[in-house]
């Protein structure tokens, strides 16, 4: 889609219940790609701090790749520009290191506001934004990324938004969300 200079809006033009799926290919590249870079960085004698600046520097790449390339589809569709997504989270868990209990009360409360500010913003982009807006496109999915991981630690810590996101019906489409995802698009196609 990103070499056919494919646009996003194309999703919508020319529905198609298989279409969504081009995500897959962007998330199993990363995957693949993942463990070797670990591999590397940890028989380079990197650890935790190492590989957290490595995923950092690999996610601000990734986003300048996106904000310099002239093309949308690109931008939106290439594998490349879009690693600063998953590389935000692979920073966070990096940077937790696996211990979430052990966080100070400064940092438990600064995440929690981090956190609902990131859902306001999600939220926001969600309602008004559109899929197609060059800010989005360029860039702005890496600062989506950020706002996504401010919502999932303050999820992760105790305090008012993980109450709220630990609601009992909000954890059970967690768990079956990747699912979801599959099935929303082609279900959709078929009510409409």
């Amino acid at each position: 889609f990103a070499l056919a200079e494919r646009d996003y809006a194309d999703l919508f033009a020319g529905p198609s219940p298989l279409l969504h799926l081009w995500s897959l290919a962007i998330e199993e590249q990363f995957y693949l790609l993942l463990p070797v870079l670990v591999i590397v960085g940890w028989r380079l004698g990197l650890r935790r701090r190492g590989l957290l600046v490595g995923f950092v520097t690999a996610g601000l790449l990734s986003l300048l790749a996106a904000v310099l390339t002239d093309s949308a589809a690109l931008a939106y569709y290439g594998t490349h520009t879009r690693m600063v997504e998953l590389f935000t989270g692979c920073a966070l868990g990096a940077a937790l290191g696996g211990r979430v209990g052990g966080l100070g009360r400064g940092v438990v409360r600064g995440a929690g506001a981090a956190g609902a500010v990131g859902l306001v913003v999600l939220v926001a982009v969600a309602r008004h934004g559109s899929p197609d807006s060059a800010t989005l496109v360029h860039g702005g999915l890496g600062a989506l990324s950020l706002a996504s991981a401010a919502v999932v630690l303050a999820a992760a810590v105790s305090g008012p938004l993980a109450g709220v996101l630990g609601w009992w019906p909000l954890r059970q489409l967690g768990r079956i969300s990747y699912g979801v995802y599959l099935c929303h698009w082609p279900i959709y196609l078929w009510l409409d």
